[in-house]
């Protein structure tokens, strides 16, 4: 059986990305751990004709930091392996599964803050920007399925089914953009009921137009009364002096 085999990692250096400097830097590894000594058999699973031997190991772990901001990150391995040479040099196969705590935002959805939106679309809307952040794609396709209809019911566009409500919304936004809705509850029930996947540049795409949509629906009115407020206010503190 022949393996990728590497020496430690503590040291080496390795480009990753950094959510702080929100790009690719160079980090170095600090440490790795083993947590539970059992979990490296006592028994090899493998031996190889020239003495090589091989032994599963459930998880360990690794400690990166940023070179450049000095951020930490958790590298998270699982199934890996230890090699032991006939000479007694240890070493590690390369993991089968990686996670990073916290999570990479390389690709993530930057998440919105809205201030008036109500509660229901609010949590749905959350819930879906995390479902893309954590890769759980079939769940956010649904979501956006599923924002889109409280949206809809939060407008009081009634309807018995989402197709029709999405037909009301052209009451208040432009038929072209209200088309766009179609879309996403195309995507949503391929996911609900076909459990197709949605490709995650769709679903970025998609949350970005809810995005818009909610700003004009909920913010945009908000943030042109206070902008006029406040040219209210200095106007009448001009007018004193």
């Amino acid at each position: 059986m022949k393996e990728k085999k590497i020496k430690t990692f503590v040291g080496q250096k390795g480009w990753l990305y950094c959510n702080s400097c929100r790009n690719r830097t160079h980090h170095t590894c600090k440490s790795e751990h083993f947590p539970i000594e059992s979990s490296v058999r006592f028994e090899p699973d493998i031996v190889d004709e020239d003495g090589t031997k091989y032994y599963g190991i459930g998880h360990f772990y690794r400690l990166w930091t940023c070179n450049g901001c000095e951020d930490a990150l958790l590298e998270e391995c699982w199934d890996g392996c230890k090699v032991v040479s006939p000479k007694g040099d240890s070493s590690y196969s390369e993991p089968l599964e990686v996670y990073w705590h916290p999570d990479r935002t390389e690709r993530s959805v930057p998440v919105k803050n809205f201030a008036n939106l109500p509660k229901a679309v609010a949590n749905i809307y959350y819930e879906t920007v995390f479902a893309h952040h954590r890769s759980l794609f079939l769940l956010c396709g649904m979501g956006l399925r599923s924002l889109v209809e409280a949206i809809c019911v939060a407008q009081n566009i009634m309807g018995k089914t989402l197709e029709v409500k999405i037909e009301g919304l052209k009451k208040l936004l432009p038929a072209s953009t209200a088309e766009k809705f179609h879309a996403l509850r195309f995507i949503g029930n391929q996911a609900a009921h076909e459990f197709k996947e949605p490709q995650p540049d769709d679903l970025h795409l998609g949350i970005e137009i809810c995005e818009d949509i909610l700003n004009f629906l909920y913010e945009l009115d908000h943030r042109a009364s206070k902008f006029m407020n406040n040219l209210k206010s200095k106007s009448e503190k001009g007018s004193k002096h």
